[in-house]
């Protein structure tokens, strides 16, 4: 929220022109399926991120036009990919983090 306001006060103030949040996420290591299934942290950070932006928007005034946020498809573009090549048949698990 901070942030969303130094931003405002040092470039869109005058300009008017609108803030759009890209690429927001929580990159997070997962030593196990099951710590990366059970992704708390990264459910808390995004509602608490979330929340931040709405107090921003509607107490500070702050102009946020777009929030875009960081997803697994994102990854793509690095090279990676949903099966492993050294386990193909190891099976896939969703993150909690999809559903909320």
């Amino acid at each position: 929220r901070q942030l969303q306001m130094c931003i405002r006060e040092r470039y869109t103030k005058e300009t008017k022109v609108p803030i759009y949040i890209t690429e927001n996420g929580m990159g997070n290591k997962e030593d196990t399926w099951e710590q990366a299934q059970n992704d708390e942290p990264r459910i808390e950070y995004m509602k608490s991120y979330l929340e931040n932006v709405e107090l921003a928007i509607e107490k500070d005034k702050v102009d946020v036009a777009g929030y875009f946020a960081w997803s697994l498809i994102d990854n793509f573009e690095w090279g990676l990919s949903l099966i492993h090549i050294s386990e193909p048949t190891r099976p896939l698990y969703i993150s909690y983090a999809v559903f909320c």
